[in-house]
């Protein structure tokens, strides 16, 4: 009967009121037709009566016997009956057996019940660590279907005044652009700055969508051949305007017709990521960003490096986090690009990673299959 009661334990009693009526299931079977009564006694809580068998008892009094109780897996006696303590600390519960006699028989019992005591206090232990665990992940879960709700009222509310602002902007940098019919320098520069605006906004948008779709595992790739060449030529074709206007050369060093399959518009993304951040942390005027690839048999190895001043040995392990940035980055983004970089290599199966030396740049590197 103990080892089916220690079995069960073992088994699958996840919850403290499956561990409790294992318990009381074998003790009953053993001291019955006793009265038993389990408490469990918290700080700074008031004892709760989680389980009882038998006639009705003077809880006070059987409360105010059980709190005598001090020595761990012991057992009392207490009027015609005795207590066994189970757990550690101020989070202590208590089995109280009581209303018969000890006879040489039920003493042998009493050592049984004993034996198993240090069994069921672990068991209790297990059952409240896993509803502390399902409580937590209630909580996360519901988060996370507020987040969710959230990004798509907000990618649904904003992306068409975004791109209204973004056509409109254009309409108007025509007109008053160079060669326009309302040519005017001042208000051109104005305009462009509302475009270049709702484009970060625009951005942002899709880099909340794609961190929720990476969690999702919905980040789906549509793999098509291509070459290096392609994917450079897009990337420097939006990336030049910013590296010029901060004095930083971009040097392409890779191989032009090195082969690639992949999803041709993510590891163009994967690329703006991580050349954008280079050119954010490279020094004004003096900044050199570099990008360069090879091949193996197997795979396609990225490289970029810049000559900033480098990430900190202690943040290297975080820096592909969602939301993280460095103790001196100036709030340059939200930190999503790098996760999102992340994210876009692993679903195409690859590994990404930095190396750094504080004062000596960064080089971050990914490599994804050939096929």
């Amino acid at each position: 009967m103990a080892f089916d009661f220690l079995g069960r334990l073992a088994g699958g009693a996840t919850t403290e009121k499956e561990v409790v009526e294992n318990a009381f299931e074998l003790f009953s079977a053993l001291f019955a037709p006793s009265t038993m009564v389990y408490v469990s006694v918290r700080e700074n809580r008031p004892p709760e009566v989680i389980s009882r068998c038998g006639p009705d008892v003077d809880l006070r009094d059987t409360t105010a016997q059980m709190l005598e109780v001090a020595t761990e897996h012991a057992w009392t006696r207490s009027g015609s009956g005795f207590d066994i303590r189970i757990g550690e600390g101020p989070a202590r519960d208590v089995l109280r057996i009581d209303e018969f006699g000890f006879s040489e028989y039920r003493e042998r019992y009493l050592n049984l019940a004993l034996s198993v005591a240090p069994v069921l206090s672990l068991a209790l232990s297990n059952a409240r660590n896993f509803q502390l665990l399902r409580d937590e992940q209630a909580k996360l879960q519901s988060a996370l279907r507020a987040r969710d709700a959230t990004l798509a009222v907000v990618s649904h509310e904003l992306r068409n005044p975004v791109a209204s602002i973004l056509v409109n902007a254009d309409t108007l940098e025509r007109f008053v652009g160079p060669g326009g019919a309302m040519a005017d320098d001042r208000v051109c520069t104005r305009v462009r700055s509302i475009r270049q605006s709702a484009a970060r906004m625009n951005r942002l948008i899709d880099d909340l969508l794609d961190i929720r779709r990476i969690e999702a595992g919905g980040l789906t790739m549509q793999m098509t051949h291509g070459c290096v060449a392609d994917v450079m030529q897009e990337v420097l074709r939006d990336l030049k305007p910013q590296a010029e206007a901060k004095g930083v050369r971009i040097v392409d060093a890779c191989r032009a017709r090195l082969a690639l399959w992949c999803d041709h518009d993510r590891i163009v993304q994967v690329l703006c990521n991580l050349v954008g951040n280079a050119i954010k942390f490279a020094p004004r005027q003096t900044g050199v960003v570099t990008v360069d690839c090879e091949e193996t048999e197997t795979e396609v190895r990225f490289a970029v490096r810049d000559n900033g001043p480098g990430i900190r040995a202690e943040e290297l392990p975080h820096v592909f986090d969602m939301y993280w940035q460095g103790r001196d980055k100036r709030r340059l983004g939200i930190g999503l690009g790098l996760a999102i970089a992340r994210g876009i290599v692993v679903a195409h199966r690859g590994t990404i990673g930095v190396e750094s030396v504080l004062g000596e740049g960064a080089t971050f590197r990914f490599a994804i299959p050939r096929a």
